[in-house]
């Protein structure tokens, strides 16, 4: 993916951290002062995030930034 956003002029960094999935990417985006959050969602579990995903909710409940959320769809 990364070679695409080259390939498009679009500045784009790779980061692998570990820990609580919502927690690690806020602190990231924090920490890298991110000027967008883009994630996918499958919107599969619970009743308050069936539309966006346990994950994506917890990330759009605390969010200090834009979201960009691309729903998977079934293949």
């Amino acid at each position: 993916v990364q070679a695409d956003f080259i390939e498009m002029d679009i500045v784009s960094k790779i980061i692998v951290v570990h820990g609580p999935v919502v927690g690690s990417i806020l602190d990231v985006a924090q920490k890298e002062n991110a000027d967008l959050i883009a994630m996918a969602s499958h919107g599969r579990t619970g009743l308050a995030s069936v539309f966006y995903g346990s994950k994506a909710a917890g990330v759009l409940q605390q969010i200090d930034r834009p979201l960009l959320l691309v729903r998977v769809g079934k293949e």
